[in-house]
């Protein structure tokens, strides 16, 4: 290892986040002094090296090549500058990095595994917001195609994250320390798609609500950022910015197209409450998408929203089951790790693609 170059890329991490020294010893558990020699070209052994890697949002085999910090997929700029307007603290910028470190790791165990590319990657085309209707109507259109192109059957679909990863999406819960977040996506060429979703916000906490924040963060994936091959986007429950409007009107779309929806009473409280049932929304996204749907008048479903009733839908985002590795089965996988990625790892382990050492590496990522 070249402690030279690691220990610039260590520097150079630590001020893009704005994390003193003080602070990278609290979140690497390395000692202060030795941090100072570190960064001024000493050596870190392996332990270190994954301790302070895991601290400054980088894959350990990145640091260890010394891969400069200037690399525009690696910056903290294009964390700190992803759409929304949002002002994003540094743990929450290093949490957008560590993430899309994530989505590289998967990718690369992909290809590993021999695994086709995503479809939501080959998929992806950036499209702006058209002027002369709502984003939101733009929205449904987009959510429709997206559906029959990614998941044809007409049928309910019981779990949008296991949806999203049999097409190669990473989904994460993990703890962004702004409870204004919802979720965040990231994409770039060569990286699986990743999704992080909040644990600290509410409405992620509930089947429902999360499975159309899911479909939202899918919106964003396939159709935003300026560029083909670099995103990151960071949402939130309240926000009036058009990217936000159309990924809204894009995720009931996609889990309840209008084509496929099939009136059985003409009662509103009913047809609202079958929606819901059959298709696995909320009730208050049941009420919208009716309406919008113009299966009830903005009159009737204000109404209705005043006068809520729970759906309590059930066979909906239940839990997946994960994989373990058959040796080493005190770890725990961590926050960052458990999804698709721990299930790649454990593939690659058995199969003998990568060591039992590396393999500890990426499961307790958190």
């Amino acid at each position: 290892m070249n402690g030279s170059a690691i220990g610039k890329m260590v520097r150079s991490c630590r001020e893009d986040y704005a994390i003193t020294p003080e602070r990278l010893c609290e979140l690497a558990s390395v000692p202060l002094p030795r941090i100072h020699e570190i960064e001024k070209g000493a050596v870190p052994t392996i332990g270190e090296l994954v301790a302070l890697a895991s601290a400054l949002g980088v894959d350990p085999a990145a640091l260890r090549r010394g891969n400069p910090a200037s690399d525009p997929k690696r910056s903290a700029a294009r964390f700190r500058s992803s759409f929304g307007g949002l002002a994003l603290e540094s743990a929450d910028v290093r949490l957008l990095a560590k993430g899309a470190e994530v989505g590289r790791i998967c990718g690369f165990l992909g290809r590993l595994l021999a695994e086709p590319p995503s479809p939501v990657a080959t998929a992806r085309s950036v499209v702006p917001i058209r002027s002369g209707s709502p984003p939101w109507q733009q929205g449904y259109d987009l959510g429709q195609k997206a559906r029959i192109r990614l998941a044809s059957t007409r049928a309910a679909i019981p779990s949008i994250q296991g949806l999203l990863e049999s097409l190669g999406v990473h989904v994460a819960m993990v703890p962004f320390k702004s409870t204004e977040i919802e979720a965040a996506s990231l994409y770039e060429a060569d990286a699986s798609p990743v999704i992080l979703l909040n644990s600290n916000s509410s409405r992620t906490a509930d089947p429902l609500p999360r499975r159309a924040a899911l479909a939202h963060e899918l919106c964003h994936l396939l159709h935003d950022g300026g560029e083909r091959d670099l995103m990151t986007a960071v949402s939130r429950p309240e926000d009036h910015v058009e990217y936000e409007q159309r990924a809204n009107g894009f995720a009931p779309s996609f889990i309840a197209p209008g084509a496929w929806v099939a009136p059985e009473s003409k009662e509103p409280g009913a047809l609202v409450l079958q929606v819901g049932y059959v298709w696995g929304f909320s009730y208050e996204g049941a009420v919208w998408h009716t309406k919008n749907l113009k299966l009830i008048t903005p009159e009737k479903a204000q109404a209705l929203l005043d006068d809520r009733k729970p759906i309590l839908a059930d066979g909906f985002e239940l839990p997946a089951p994960r994989l373990l590795p058959n040796e080493g089965s005190d770890i725990e996988i961590g926050s960052l790790a458990r999804g698709l990625l721990s299930d790649r790892v454990v593939r690659s382990l058995a199969d003998g693609l990568i060591s039992r050492g590396r393999a500890r590496e990426i499961l307790t990522l958190q």
